[in-house]
């Protein structure tokens, strides 16, 4: 049996990527408020996700086969980019916990916490559904009551 492997270009993932980097709402981000992210970033995911509910596992997949490949994607351009979102994340936390006199929260581990909270239900989605015993329906349900109590749980969070 022979195995063709896609040259890693036209993978899905790439595509992905792509699609997101291109995306103006990536550059948004950068100039609206915390809650404003949290908000956009949440429908961001999921709408991608519901989109192409497979896409995650496959990536989870090739990450794990091809530890590289997010090696190689991140430039040092958009590590910059990245660092600087991050930087600018962090002050916006800081500055909400001044005001409210709450412990700060790293950014790192905030973005962690984001983009887990985004991403584990639809890798979970079987175990979720057998866990509180939903039906297909249930689970739809759920992952639309989800997309709008985790933008308010995150901020309550904060």
């Amino acid at each position: 049996m022979v195995y063709l492997q896609r040259p890693i270009a036209l993978t899905p993932i790439n595509l992905l990527l792509k699609e997101i980097r291109h995306n103006p709402l990536v550059w948004l981000l950068l100039f609206v408020s915390l809650d404003e992210k949290i908000d956009r970033f949440v429908d961001a995911y999921h709408t991608r996700l519901a989109k192409h509910p497979y896409l995650l596992g496959y990536v989870i997949s090739e990450a794990a086969r091809h530890p590289d490949f997010f090696a190689d994607f991140y430039s040092a351009e958009r590590r910059k980019a990245a660092r600087g979102m991050l930087e600018r994340l962090g002050e916006q936390i800081n500055e909400r916990a001044k005001r409210k006199r709450i412990a700060p929260v790293a950014a790192d581990q905030f973005l962690v916490t984001l983009v887990g909270s985004c991403l584990f239900p639809f890798v979970a989605q079987p175990m979720i559904a057998e866990a509180l015993g939903l039906s297909a329906t249930g689970v739809r349900q759920f992952m639309k009551r989800r997309r709008t109590e985790l933008p308010a749980l995150l901020k309550r969070a904060l």
